[in-house]
């Protein structure tokens, strides 16, 4: 991390070892783009145009943010595939140990979810997803027309599920495939749940000049064991309209 820049670094695990280490040709296979300043109405055309499935759902975005640092820990949430989550009563719950899960982990689970839920001693939470209450997750949050949302609004359930997404991370069929798939392990948990859906993507109401890009560049290594890994770096944010 380096001041004002701040490029914040995630690492993904690549399994196979027949990919090419040009960090160019990987990213190409990922369908990852430079994150591209969007305005509200290209957002609500994204989402339309991904058709995500409309059950149990709400769509989001983070109002503006005090300080720019956040909003690289609001990109880079589109990329680590973590799910954040809620009970009935707004409170905010742990997994086996982790202040978040991925999808992956409930495969065959079932009903063994609800054992491996816990509350979270948040004293350290992850800056990147800061919220101890969901009422502090929807102060935090806007519809996609810009509207306020309110607590008393959501449906009843008995967990909320908080799954970020982006235009720039990966091509329409993977995203729609990997909600989808998502979607399908919490239906095997055999709970009532509604998912919260937040865009990440920079945008003109944030004070983001409108098509401003700012770089996302990828590096692959090679790892002891065989494997690959990729290093995805955010280059500076765009500038700011006056």
């Amino acid at each position: 991390m380096r001041n004002k820049s701040l490029l914040f670094l995630l690492i993904i695990f690549i399994t196979a070892t027949s990919l090419s280490s040009c960090g160019f040709t990987f990213k190409t296979i990922l369908g990852l783009k430079n994150p591209k300043v969007q305005t509200n109405e290209e957002i609500q055309k994204a989402t339309e145009k991904l058709n995500f499935s409309p059950e149990n759902e709400l769509d989001f975005m983070y109002v503006k943010q005090e300080q720019d640092s956040t909003y690289y820990h609001i990109m880079l949430s589109s990329l680590d595939g973590d799910l954040y989550f809620f009970d009935a009563d707004g409170n905010r719950k742990c997994y086996a140990g982790a202040e978040s899960c991925v999808a992956s982990q409930f495969v065959d689970l079932k009903e063994d979810f609800i054992k491996q839920v816990h509350d979270c001693d948040l004293s350290e939470a992850d800056f990147g997803f800061k919220f101890t209450h969901l009422s502090d997750f929807i102060n935090e949050t806007e519809d996609l027309y810009g509207e306020p949302i309110k607590l008393e609004n959501l449906p009843e359930t008995d967990y909320y599920f908080v799954y970020h997404w982006s235009k720039f991370a990966g091509r329409n069929k993977g995203k729609r495939e990997d909600y989808e798939w998502t979607v399908e392990r919490l239906d095997e948990l055999g709970i009532s749940y509604t998912v919260l859906r937040v865009n990440t993507d920079l945008r003109t109401d944030w004070g983001f000049k409108k098509g401003k890009k700012t770089s996302l560049r990828m590096k692959i290594q090679k790892d002891e064991d065989g494997g690959r890994s990729a290093e995805l770096n955010l280059g500076k944010l765009p500038k700011k309209s006056l």
